[in-house]
């Protein structure tokens, strides 16, 4: 039972570290579409 206790602590802090990291290096949909069009702009500038 302690082992089985065990491997889920670390399989939880495990996805927890995934997950933090995922979120961590994930933006917005908002961040996303605010770069796209700001790139867009910048392109057509340069024409």
């Amino acid at each position: 039972m302690l082992v089985t206790s065990n491997t889920t602590t670390k399989q939880n802090a495990k996805t927890v570290s995934t997950h933090e990291r995922v979120v961590a290096n994930t933006m917005s949909v908002d961040e996303y579409f605010d770069e796209l069009i700001s790139q867009v702009h910048q392109d057509y500038a340069n024409l």
